[in-house]
């Protein structure tokens, strides 16, 4: 951002001299004023008593828009402050504010307290494509696509391909989409239990969702039973006895016309699309499985333009009849051990359950984008009547996850993620954050 403005030949002075919120107090205070109050944009509009639900959703009607990440980032770099000499009116929330206040990278450890370091982190491969708001596709442990996003300022329906530094360089190819499937960005790509991927959703404006979804298996793509959402979260799942029928288990997104969804869906191949139940409205959540039927959910934004905190751990029964059981039970502990995100990646590692970047309601320091889950499965559980009956508790620990980047800080924003063995690979994002110019993850192999 600092280089862009300084291309332009009109530097950001002022940002080198007072870089943080309370910087700015004190240079009012120093100037003369009793009290000095600074908060950014991005925590005015997260604040309910100062911006109401109803003008936030009012917005959504002025002008189609989902570019939350970026307005996010462009907002947290403005504040709003107040210098008196008597009794202000900017209200200040201390216990929430303190920190956005000085946010700097050792804030993290308000949160976390422990770090691991044998997370290897790559960017784009040097062919000058980059991409954002992709989704990942498998062809073995060692190398993966990223397919759609939107390259070039649209969407697109090509495949750009990755593979692990130091695995061995086989003649194995992605099988990329053919272009019936469609340009699309904000979609998932998810690898069934029986090793079919399921295309689901995307979008290539916010009011116009995608109504295709396709299934690839050796023969190539198949288009399946139609169900038009974006910005959702998906997981592998398997329903029924013995081993189960593979399916994907899908909540929340966008739909036509930008509509909110908070629906859980279920679907199978040969059964097609079955909702299970319904929460909160939002769009950009994680989730992840951490086994055949039950995961974690976590984040994304409501209907009124705030970040939800809830973490929700899911189960399914055997589904041993035609609609299996879903049991929701909301994780307050982990809750209590991290702030809310939205576009963030959640997804299976080694190290446990790895929650990668996004944005949150206040700056996230350099050591608290990827954080680690431990022992967040639970023993003994039983569904009825969609809820979770009995529980085995464990301890969750919430962990930081020391990345070794190589050079500059990437933009955790608009990328995707995938566990391949010891290693977890992040691969495209960027942003363009308005007047701040355009970020893209270079081609850069760390």
């Amino acid at each position: 951002m600092l280089q862009y403005f300084d291309n332009l030949k009109t530097p950001l002075r002022c940002v080198r001299t007072y870089p943080t919120l309370t910087d700015q107090e004190d240079r009012f205070r120093r100037a003369g004023y009793q009290s000095a109050h600074a908060r950014s944009l991005w925590d005015l509009w997260q604040d309910k008593s100062f911006l109401g639900p109803e003008l936030r959703r009012h917005l959504h009607g002025v002008e189609p828009f989902d570019e939350w990440e970026e307005f996010a980032l462009f907002s947290m770099h403005y504040f709003l402050l107040e210098a008196v000499n008597t009794r202000g009116i900017l209200k200040l929330d201390e216990n929430k504010y303190s920190i956005l206040r000085n946010a700097r990278i050792h804030d993290a450890q308000r949160y976390m307290s422990h770090r691991i370091d044998n997370v290897q982190v790559l960017s784009s491969p040097n062919d000058g494509r980059r991409r954002k708001f992709g989704a990942v596709t498998v062809s073995s442990e060692n190398k993966i696509g990223l397919h759609g996003g939107i390259g070039n300022e649209k969407p697109t329906h090509t495949t750009d391909r990755y593979q692990l530094l130091g695995s061995e360089n086989n003649s194995e190819r992605l099988l990329d989409s053919p272009s019936k499937v469609g340009a699309r960005a904000c979609h998932t790509v998810t690898r069934l239990h029986d090793g079919k991927d399921f295309l689901f959703g995307g979008k290539t404006s916010p009011d116009d969702a995608r109504m295709t979804c396709w299934l690839r298996d050796s023969d190539g793509w198949r288009m399946m039973h139609e169900c038009a959402l974006y910005r959702h979260c998906a997981a592998a799942v398997s329903v029924g006895e013995n081993d189960g029928i593979p399916g994907i288990l899908v909540f929340g997104g966008r739909g036509m016309g930008g509509v909110f969804s908070g629906a859980w869906l279920l679907w199978r191949e040969g059964k097609g699309w079955i909702k299970l139940g319904a929460d909160t409205p939002r769009f950009g959540a994680a989730m992840v499985a951490t086994g055949k039927r039950q995961g974690l959910l976590m984040g994304g934004m409501t209907e009124d333009g705030i970040l939800d905190e809830a973490v929700i751990e899911w189960h399914l029964s055997d589904g041993t009849g035609d609609k299996p059981s879903l049991g929701l039970l909301r994780r307050e502990d982990i809750v209590r051990q991290l702030p809310p995100r939205m576009g963030a990646c959640l997804i299976p590692s080694a190290e446990g359950v790895l929650l990668i970047g996004g944005i949150s309601t206040t700056l996230l320091p350099e050591n608290g984008e990827m954080v680690r889950i431990r022992d967040v499965s639970r023993e003994d559980v039983r569904i009825r009547d969609g809820e979770i009956m009995v529980v085995t508790k464990q301890n969750t620990v919430v962990e930081p996850v020391s990345l070794e980047f190589g050079s500059s800080r990437p933009l955790l924003v608009g990328h995707s993620a995938y566990s391949a063995g010891s290693t977890s690979l992040i691969v495209g994002g960027g942003a363009v954050c308005f007047s701040f110019g355009q970020s893209e993850e270079p081609p850069q192999p760390a």
